[in-house]
């Protein structure tokens, strides 16, 4: 039989299967024995990468080796899949390769490839190189539309993944791959800065000048041992409303979730009425704020007349 197929077995096996021809040529065999094999259905072509069927494992990291292999040993992996086996859960098939060299990318695969080189690459074992994570988001944001990109940033502000500033590292050092990844990058860059906590706070601080009465920002709540509860962004004294405001980055993992509604519950066993009001609403519906907040007032004036008679 043509060929060593141990080693180039051995090889596949740590890639999920994955294999290039050149690999397969320096093992010993012939451009026939590779047609043979592939026509054979003992072997499977993807573009320009190669399997072996009993060894492939469909997923991320045989999707990663295809990609990298399909486009040559100077390309790095970025993108959703990436993300992905960085660490990160991005779903989408839309994958990204990098390449400094004009790289034909017909493949069976939904692929686009950046043309550009990386700078410095993260090497897992198993895995080909990839493209740090900052960056694949870059490219991620950059090559998505609109609405999905700014959906994807939002989600990994929440996640705190990146915080406002780190896109324009990316920016800085590349400017996005053309003038459409830059001119997008300065978007993503604008969108991630602004819709802070503290800029919705401000937000919330204008609106509650319009409502009027006395509120105090960043309010701390005490147990009867002196011990810190709670901190309110804005709080009515007087009547316990209690305001609580969520920027655009607003954590949205499992924990953050369970802590913030115990906080709430707290304090509504403590009497205060609890409104929570978003970015969202702070920027496109202003005016139903006010209205929500004038209405909690006039429901707990309300019931501390009934209560006084």
């Amino acid at each position: 039989m043509p060929g060593d197929i141990e080693p180039l077995r051995a090889l596949a096996a740590a890639r999920d299967g994955v294999i290039s021809r050149d690999e397969a040529l320096r093992a010993g065999f012939t451009y026939y024995a590779i047609r043979n094999r592939i026509d054979r259905g003992v072997w499977g072509r993807v573009g320009r990468a190669l399997f072996i069927r009993d060894l492939f494992r469909q997923g991320d990291t045989a999707t990663a080796w295809i990609l990298h292999v399909h486009a040559g040993p100077l390309s790095s992996v970025t993108g959703p899949l990436a993300l992905r086996l960085l660490g990160w859960t991005v779903a989408g098939e839309d994958h990204l390769i990098t390449n400094p060299n004009d790289v034909q990318a017909s493949i069976e695969l939904r692929v686009k490839i950046l043309r550009r080189s990386v700078a410095q690459h993260v090497h897992l074992p198993g895995l080909p190189p990839l493209v740090p994570r900052l960056e694949a988001l870059a490219d991620t944001l950059v090559s998505r539309s609109a609405p999905a990109a700014r959906n994807l940033l939002d989600h990994a502000l929440q996640q705190r993944w990146i915080g406002p500033n780190d896109l324009r590292t990316v920016l800085v050092a590349r400017g996005g791959p053309g003038p459409r990844g830059q001119k997008r990058l300065r978007e993503m860059c604008d969108r991630a800065a602004s819709g802070s906590r503290s800029e919705a706070e401000q937000r919330m601080a204008a609106l509650l000048k319009r409502v009027g009465g006395t509120w105090v920002p960043n309010h701390t709540i005490h147990d009867e041992q002196g011990q810190v509860l709670a901190e309110i962004d804005f709080a009515h004294l007087e009547l316990k409303i209690a305001i609580e405001v969520d920027g655009r980055a607003f954590h949205s993992d499992r924990c953050s979730f369970e802590r913030d509604r115990e906080r709430q519950n707290m304090l509504v066993l403590r009497g205060w009425v609890v409104l929570r009001f978003t970015w969202d609403r702070l920027v496109n519906d202003p005016e139903g704020v006010i209205a929500e907040v004038l209405a909690a007032g006039a429901r707990v004036r309300a019931h501390m007349r009934g209560a006084s008679t």
